[in-house]
């Protein structure tokens, strides 16, 4: 929401070959980090209403007389940046809960106070654990921090025991996922080896038959520019610029040790240039030399902007200018990427974003410049050219190519506009394996590298660090679950047309469940749930769909514009809705009217229900209480929450009374951006979302609401019957954890 912020048992086979994995361990003694490979547990999973919380039934000893056991954080299935996991949840007992464990690590236990608890949010505070006996209550909740060793993925195992001594070593089971993916990458096509950085400090190493992966940690490595292999060496160059200086490094791939082959201050002139970067590395076939590819971005004008390329030669540890702007012919380079071949330097006519990405070749010693393959009109930005020099692969945004080197003719292996799963958004590397047949291109903003078969063009996944299967998400705003069917509603920002998600909270796979017919780009602003009539509603900032969920099927219910023309002024400017079902109608959050608007279900037609240009300038999102008659009202630019009363149609700020209260300092205009309302109906609670997200009782004083910085960032917040918060963010869907600040990525 907000006017574009105005402006069973989860399945143990996953089979890691990383270095040290291995060992399943759901027992006492099994390490703190789980298990990173498979295992054979014979427990089921129940999820508790299509939920992600976890829990089974199998263990030695009385398993069935021991407390049962609910993971609500992490998700069954997730993955985590962090280098460690907290694990929470509730376990029950009619004999009193005696411990509980996740992999061996006893768990902080506090007595349940409320029968309801296992539908509220974590604790704020926790007991001591081994000194705690829990023998008064049937039901406690639980809560360990265990540290992540650096595998694929861990598998965690939580066991439970009462007082009776009754034991079940597989109560709940969840797997967090760790792999990492290198999207700046260099091959060692001899060796078959993938290897590339992610972060600072670390390289990772892939197989490329084999699948195996093995993280490298390198101190003090920094983060690589451009990479290549020193295959002779059994080593890595890495290359770097900060500031004037480039830094050429080698790094072992068996000790990760790291040693600075050569240091170059490249003394420009910063009135001229504002910075350098190095775009790319290459190393000749006898490894006695390299290219490198830098670009100079110019202080005066992009169109002034320069490619210089400079050889490293190994014996006499010295550098040597090739082109400096232009070749010795006087015509110009303005390439972002290079690939050496057998009789020269493959480069772009053009730096990126020009009409013109035809393919030229660059003698080696920088004499002259000649045409290979005419322009494909595809934004090509990567280059890869095969073993024997004759054919090059070049992958761009809206499509790959590939040109036979000797004719220059140009064929078309993939377009952008007819892959409906693996796509491209930011081209980072390009390789190719001849032996597999494949291009593998590595794509930052996905997180993942894809590969492109170079005799059919047909896409695959090479490797990732998401969760799930299915096209990838890129901004996903609006957010609504269908606990009961075990799904996720996700509706995207259209650009050339939008897209409606579903989501299987099970597993994080996707599918497209709808696309809309849009002409140019519109912000995704809610997707509100109607389950008594089985529809779903999916506003953008000037037009409201009626989705069938079953086949995606649509209508537009409210259209700004004439079909065709979305181009046009607005006649709307939608922000957040919510659903009135005993009135048969959307109530719909519009900065261009000041207010909220009623949308009917059944006819389309738009009316106001209140409007107030002082207090809503710029309303950004509306929650119904209709236990209490009321509309709760958040605006972004007076950074302010309002209760409506519908009976007596008064407006009142919830706020005027503490400005300086952390809710108040959450969503004040000039430093945060609020966005988003989710009434948790079965707490009691009001979540307000900006760049921080506020907690409000709304039966107590909502200027004592708890508000902490959101973690990573979130645009819209969902709530589970178990009090699970779910949000959106660029690329994916995560479980955030309110009390500590952690989140997990459910399907990426």
């Amino acid at each position: 929401m907000g006017l574009a912020r105005l402006s069973a048992l989860v399945l143990l086979s996953i089979i890691v070959t990383a270095c040290g994995g291995g060992g399943g361990g759901s027992s006492d003694d099994a390490p703190a980090g789980g298990s990173s490979s498979s295992s054979s547990g014979s427990g089921s999973t129940s999820s508790s209403s299509g939920s992600g919380s976890s829990s089974s039934g199998s263990s030695s000893g009385s398993a069935s007389d021991a407390p049962v056991a609910t993971i609500l954080f992490p998700w069954k299935v997730s993955r985590t940046e962090d280098g460690s996991i907290l694990v929470r949840g509730v376990a029950r007992d009619t004999d009193g809960v005696r411990s509980v464990k996740v992999n061996g690590v006893a768990a902080t236990l506090k007595a349940n106070t409320s029968p309801k608890t296992v539908h509220s949010s974590a604790v704020s505070s926790f007991q001591s654990t081994s000194s705690m006996q829990a023998s008064d209550s049937n039901e406690v909740e639980w809560e360990v921090n265990l540290p992540l060793a650096e595998v694929a993925s861990t598998i965690l195992v939580v066991s439970t025991e009462d007082n009776s001594g009754n034991v079940n070593d597989e109560a709940g089971v969840a797997e967090v996922i760790q792999r990492k993916v290198p999207t700046l990458f260099a091959l060692d096509t001899d060796r078959r080896l993938m290897v590339g950085q992610v972060e600072g400090d670390q390289l990772i190493r892939y197989g490329l038959d084999d699948n195996s992966y093995s993280p490298i940690d390198v101190p003090y490595l920094g983060t690589c520019d451009a990479l290549t292999f020193l295959s002779s060496e059994d080593q890595v160059v890495c290359g770097q610029v900060r500031g004037s200086w480039l830094t050429l490094s080698s790094i072992s791939l068996e000790t990760g040790v790291k040693s600075q082959l050569e240091i170059l201050n490249l003394d420009f002139d910063s009135a001229e240039w504002l910075f350098v970067h190095l775009n790319k590395i290459e190393i000749t076939e006898d490894e006695t030399s390299l290219y490198l590819l830098l670009k100079y971005f110019s202080a005066e004008d992009y169109s002034q902007n320069k490619s210089v390329i400079v050889r490293y030669d190994f014996a006499s540890e010295s550098f040597i200018t090739i082109v400096d702007g232009q070749a010795a012919d006087k015509q110009r380079l303005a390439s972002d990427d290079m690939t050496l071949s057998h009789d020269g330097l493959l480069v772009f006519s053009e730096f990126w974003g020009g009409w013109d990405d035809s393919l030229r070749k660059l003698a080696v010693d920088g004499s002259v410049i000649s045409d290979v393959a005419p322009s494909s009109s595809l934004f090509l930005a990567g280059i890869a050219v095969d073993s024997a020099s004759t054919t090059a692969f070049m992958v761009g945004y809206d499509g790959i190519v590939k040109a036979d080197l000797e004719s220059g003719t140009v064929s078309t292996l993939s377009l952008e506009t007819e892959e409906p799963i693996f796509n491209i958004n930011q081209i980072r590397s390009v390789g190719l394996d001849e032996a597999n047949n494949r291009l593998l291109i590595a794509d930052s903003d996905f997180d993942y590298v894809l590969a492109v078969n170079t005799q059919t063009g047909a896409r695959s996944e090479f490797a990732g660090n998401g969760v799930g299967s299915g096209k990838r998400l890129s901004t996903p705003r609006g957010i609504a679950l269908d606990e009961s069917a075990g799904k996720a509603y996700l509706l995207e920002d259209a650009y050339n047309g939008g897209y409606l998600f579903e989501v299987d909270l099970e597993n994080g796979n996707r599918r497209v469940l709808s696309k809309f017919d849009f002409n140019c780009h519109q912000i995704s602003e809610e997707v509100v749930r109607d389950q008594a009539r089985n529809r779903l509603y999916a506003v953008y900032a000037n037009d409201i769909f009626s989705v069938n969920p079953e086949d995606g099927t649509w209508t537009r219910l409210v259209g700004g514009n004439a079909p065709g023309a979305d181009c046009e002024v607005n006649l709307f400017a939608f922000t957040g809705a919510t659903l009135d079902t005993e009135s048969n109608r959307l109530l719909v959050t519009d900065a261009y009217a000041n207010g909220v608007l009623t949308v009917d279900l059944a006819t389309g037609a738009v009316d106001t229900l209140l409007q107030s240009a002082e207090e809503l300038p710029t309303p950004v999102d509306v929650a119904l209480d209709s236990e209490r008659g009321a509309l709760y009202i958040l605006d972004q630019e007076v950074g302010d929450l309002f209760h409506y009363d519908l009976e007596s149609r008064s407006l009142t700020s919830m706020l005027g009374g503490c400005r300086n209260a952390p809710i108040s300092q959450g969503i004040a205009p000039d430093h945060s951006t609020a966005q988003d309302l989710l009434l948790d109906r079965s707490s009691g609670s009001l979540w307000v979302v900006s760049d921080n997200l506020a907690r409000a009782d709304l039966a107590g004083d909502v200027c004592t609401a708890e508000s902490r910085q959101v973690p990573h960032g979130v645009f819209n917040l969902d709530v589970t019957s178990e009090g699970q918060l779910l949000g959106t963010f660029f690329n994916e869907l995560k479980q955030l954890d309110f009390e500590s600040g952690n989140y997990v990525i459910i399907s990426k």
